[in-house]
């Protein structure tokens, strides 16, 4: 999911990154709960959480 403002510009990803250590592949970025959020430029969303497979790595998270 991605946003702009009104002149096409100042592009923003709003997705979580994925990782090569991702369990499975989701593209779905989220959804937008609210538009009329209280701050401009601002807006309320969900994301989604892909699990990652961490075994054999010194990095905690």
């Amino acid at each position: 999911m991605i946003a702009l403002d009104a002149a096409g510009g100042n592009l923003k990803v709003l997705s979580n990154r994925h990782s090569a250590r991702s369990l499975y592949a989701d593209f779905r970025g989220g959804h937008v709960i609210d538009w009329s959020a209280s701050d401009k430029g601002s807006l309320l969303m969900s994301r989604s959480y892909v699990p990652e497979n961490n075994t054999g790595t010194n990095i905690l998270n």
